[in-house]
């Protein structure tokens, strides 16, 4: 859970649906930070999560 310290406590602002116009595939949380976390299915049916910084 160390990965996601820099989101905690931190508001949501935008969520982004990998359905639409556009969509990469992948569920785009945005927080107020200015941290963006992807999430995306694994070819395993997993979960893979990864961050970016706006």
């Amino acid at each position: 859970m160390e990965k996601f310290e820099p989101i905690k406590m931190q508001e949501l602002v935008k969520v982004i649906d990998p359905g639409d116009e556009g969509g990469d595939g992948r569920l785009t949380l945005v927080f107020q930070n200015g941290k963006t976390l992807y999430i995306s299915i694994a070819s395993d049916g997993g979960l893979v999560s990864e961050f970016a910084e706006d």
